[in-house]
């Protein structure tokens, strides 16, 4: 994926949600253009999930610009925990993992700075700016998205390749 120009930018999973508990998502990228091009955040947000745990990670790819340059990002789960990726390489792993169906979303976010201010879109206000973010238009922004693979383990040996590709 290559990032953004003006706008925060996130590949990340959910829960299905069929029950209240079913919270738990994973942020496999989450970019803001205003902060340094070289980090990106890999989370883990438990929300409602009592088996789950908090971990807030900001990787660092030394010398790379991850707002402007095509990178592989990568979230592997099982039973024994989860696994995030940048370019093929573990960044950091956690023993926490949601007994439930996750669904993904790539999503260009409209008006949220990088602490995370929503906008009033009725009131054109926000509770904090992030200047470029609210005043860009928002039709010249992008995420470019290469490529999406997803996986289905048949055993701990076998995998089912789901592959999409060219999803713009």
């Amino acid at each position: 994926a290559s990032a953004i120009s003006g706008h925060p930018s996130a590949f990340w999973t959910v829960g299905w949600q069929d029950q209240p508990y079913q919270t738990v998502e994973y942020d496999i990228t989450e970019d803001w253009p205003t902060g340094n091009p070289s980090n990106t955040g890999q989370n883990v947000h438990h929300w409602g999930d009592p088996g789950m745990a908090n971990v807030f990670k900001t990787e660092t790819i030394p010398g790379a610009n991850l707002h402007t340059e095509f990178h592989t990002y990568g979230l592997q789960w099982d039973p024994t925990g989860y696994k995030f990726f940048i370019d093929g390489v573990e960044k950091s792993s956690g023993p926490y993992a949601p007994a439930y169906p996750e669904v993904f979303f790539l999503t260009l976010y409209r008006g949220i700075d990088k602490i995370g201010c929503l906008k009033n879109e009725a009131t054109d206000t926000c509770y904090a700016t992030d200047t470029e973010a609210l005043t860009a238009p928002f039709s010249n922004k992008y995420f470019e998205i290469d490529y999406f693979r997803a996986y289905r383990r048949l055993s701990p040996t076998v995998m089912i390749d789901n592959d999409i590709n060219d999803v713009h």
